[in-house]
């Protein structure tokens, strides 16, 4: 019986363990300054702000039943009801991450690391819009990235039927990523407590045969990115 009770523990110590894994760190609340009616989130620290639409107050109703654009702090995501969907969309990506920053929207996540990832770009964007395509057999990305580019990368998940783009910024000697993300519906939704969301496409993100609708969703997140990198 003891040895029965003992192996228990030992599962829920690993869920909890792996739960926490997917980040190192968790900024505070403090840090970060949220103007609702502009989606203007600003870092207090350093005084670098982001901004990813022009229209907060109109987007879909969220997870916390609200309608408008909703905030939250990386140091609330344990009582945040789209936790688990943050966490399985963190474990999508092919590095950990020092740090989450905050969510945004519940599709867009702001990431920090400490120093660059080892991870190919497939684009590079700069602040007039150009878009490179760093795959081909002209262009090469460069050994660092610059603060004047955005180095993006394309991630596609067939088995949770999503969609992310990975945008990297260098801001002074910081490194950011903001990771976009399109969810489609899928069965794991109900997992994740996300299943009552509303807005997810009903086609499948990850289907190559679906990049027509994919299209306009990353020209949107360019534009953001380009913002940002124009502002900083």
């Amino acid at each position: 019986m003891m040895a029965r009770y003992k192996y228990l523990f030992l599962l829920l110590l690993l869920g909890a363990l792996s739960s926490c894994s997917a980040v190192r760190g968790l900024s505070t609340g403090d840090r970060w300054q949220y103007d609702a009616p502009t989606g203007r989130i600003t870092d207090n620290l350093s005084q670098v702000y982001w901004h990813f639409t022009d229209q907060p107050k109109i987007e879909q109703n969220t997870s916390d039943g609200s309608y408008g654009a909703h905030f939250v702090a990386a140091d609330s995501l344990p009582e945040y009801k789209g936790k688990r969907f943050v966490e399985s969309v963190l474990y999508d990506l092919p590095f950990r991450p020092d740090s989450l920053c905050f969510v945004y929207r519940d599709d867009v996540l702001l990431i920090e690391m400490l120093k660059p990832v080892k991870l190919q770009p497939d684009y590079a964007t700069y602040a007039d819009s150009v878009t490179i395509n760093l795959h081909g057999e002209v262009y090469r990305a460069e050994p660092q990235q610059r603060a004047d580019i955005v180095w993006r990368n394309i991630l596609v998940s067939q088995k949770h039927h999503r969609l992310l783009c990975l945008d990297r910024f260098r801001i002074g000697n910081r490194y950011f990523g903001v990771v976009y993300v399109l969810q489609s519906r899928c069965r794991q939704l109900k997992q994740w407590q996300a299943d009552d969301w509303w807005g997810l496409p009903v086609w499948d993100a990850s289907d190559m045969r679906n990049m027509q609708m994919t299209a306009g969703y990353l020209q949107h997140w360019r534009d953001c990115s380009v913002e940002i990198l124009r502002k900083h």
